[in-house]
Formats: C-alpha cells, sequence, structure tokens
C-alpha cells in the first residue's frame, strides 16, 4: 500500500518489465484477459515490486501471482509439449 500511495515519478522502466512479463505469460499460455483484470495485474505486479525499492520487476512474485491468478485456466488448456 505504501507504493501505491508514494506521490514519487513513476519508474518507467519497471513498467515496461512488467507489462512484457504479463504479455509474454499470457501469449505462452494462450490465455486472454478482460481490461480490468489486466489493469489488476499491472497493478498488484508493479506496484510490489516498486515496494522492494530496487527498482526491479521481482519476477519470482510475479509468477508466483500469476500463476496463482490463471492457475485454473491453465489446466483447461491442453498440453502442447
Amino acid at each position: 500500500k505504501e507504493a501505491e500511495n508514494n506521490q514519487q515519478t513513476a519508474n518507467l522502466e519497471l513498467f515496461i518489465s512488467v507489462v512484457e512479463h504479463i504479455k509474454q505469460f499470457l501469449l505462452n499460455y494462450k490465455l486472454s484477459v478482460t481490461n480490468k483484470k489486466l489493469l489488476e495485474l499491472l497493478k498488484e505486479i508493479y506496484y510490489f515490486s516498486l515496494s522492494k525499492k530496487v527498482g526491479i520487476l521481482d519476477v519470482e512474485f510475479a509468477n508466483w501471482y500469476l500463476d496463482t491468478e490463471f492457475e485454473k485456466k491453465k489446466l483447461l488448456l491442453p498440453n502442447l509439449n
């Protein structure tokens, strides 16, 4: 919550990293999301990573969060391997 309320300038590099990470995840699993869900994903991962105060994407958190959010949808997909 602290990062969300912080009035400092946005970290555009971090934001772009979050967008790219989510994009790759959705493409890899052939998932689609609503605009509302996409913004929710961006917000949660961006602010969590920002709260770490290192200015880079927290990949472990991002992967965990995305896996958790889409676990049921991914189970419905055929194994493409």
